[in-house]
């Protein structure tokens, strides 16, 4: 009787141990597959606020792009001309008939005058940020500040699941209100600031999910976009702390570290670019600036390609 006991009570046992472990195994799995959505999403909102950011100065990463070109008043002197010339002809040619041949061509050809003017051209040119005339989408940023708030509730539930707290969270979406109503009355350097201050909860998510690596690189993408703010604000000053930040906050990303391996030539390439960046304050060029801004973030969105 003794040994039937014993031997019920190790099976017992074992079938804990067995469930017990599986749990740990279904736990695990969860924790994974969170942290994995919690990823994605973090790089959802660093792009989101990143192209608003840069569609108030318009930035874009491409070198060629397609632009729209209406055809322009000499096209219309042109065809006016030219349906002169006709209608002068036909009327030399005298009749009833001729002459209401004539009224009808030039009411063709007033007609195919009014299409012209109506089609566009599409061409490819360079996308080029010196002497580029700044003309903000506002229609845009509206529509993706919009597409942020459906997005929220969701990220914001995940953010939770990895421990991220009320208080941050709720400061988060204040900032997001601010940058909506900035743009709502198209107001550059508000909507500029906002965002920026909306841009720097991300390495804190970031932390809270476990990511040392991703988070120093927001951090770096974070101080880069302060030195956004002051060269918009064309305050050399204020940009020079900047850059002296965003050299200390690049300072902390280590190569060997996993998620760095292969990225030598990204780290180099920062490297060389950040130091370019020390002749700004004497420069005082907006333009050179988002140049160097541009190529620079285009390396940090390289880190996790």
């Amino acid at each position: 009787m003794k040994k039937f006991l014993k031997i019920v009570f190790i099976m017992s046992l074992n079938i804990c141990v067995l469930i017990s472990f599986c749990g740990c195994n279904s736990l695990n799995k969860n924790k994974n597959s969170i942290s994995q959505k919690v990823n994605s999403e973090i790089s959802f909102l660093d792009h989101e606020v990143i192209s608003m950011i840069n569609l108030l100065n318009n930035i874009n990463y491409d070198k060629y792009m397609v632009k729209t070109i209406k055809m322009d008043s000499s096209s219309k002197s042109e065809e006016q001309g030219k349906s002169g010339e006709t209608s002068s002809k036909k009327e030399e040619s005298g009749g009833d008939s001729e002459g209401s041949n004539s009224k009808q061509s030039e009411g063709q050809e007033q007609s195919g005058q009014e299409k012209s003017e109506q089609e566009e051209i599409f061409t490819m040119s360079a996308n080029s940020i010196i002497g580029d005339e700044k003309q903000i989408n506002w229609e845009e940023l509206r529509s993706k500040i919009e597409s942020l708030y459906s997005s929220w509730p969701i990220i914001s539930i995940d953010l939770q699941e990895i421990d991220v707290s009320t208080e941050l969270l709720n400061q988060f979406e204040k900032s997001m209100d601010l940058v909506a109503v900035a743009i709502k009355e198209n107001n550059k350097d508000t909507a500029i600031q906002n965002l920026v201050e909306l841009y720097k909860y991300l390495p804190e998510f970031t932390k809270s999910n476990g990511n040392e690596s991703k988070k120093v690189i927001l951090e770096c993408k974070y101080n880069l976009l302060i030195c956004y703010r002051y060269a918009s604000m064309q305050d050399w000053e204020k940009l020079n702390e900047g850059i002296s930040d965003l050299k200390m906050a690049f300072s902390n990303i280590r190569v060997d570290d996993d998620d760095m391996k292969g990225k030598e030539i990204n780290v180099k390439n920062c490297f060389v670019i950040i130091n370019g960046m020390e002749n700004l304050g004497e420069i005082r060029d907006e333009s050179v600036f988002f140049i160097k801004y541009r190529n620079l973030m285009k390396e940090f969105d390289n880190f996790f390609v």
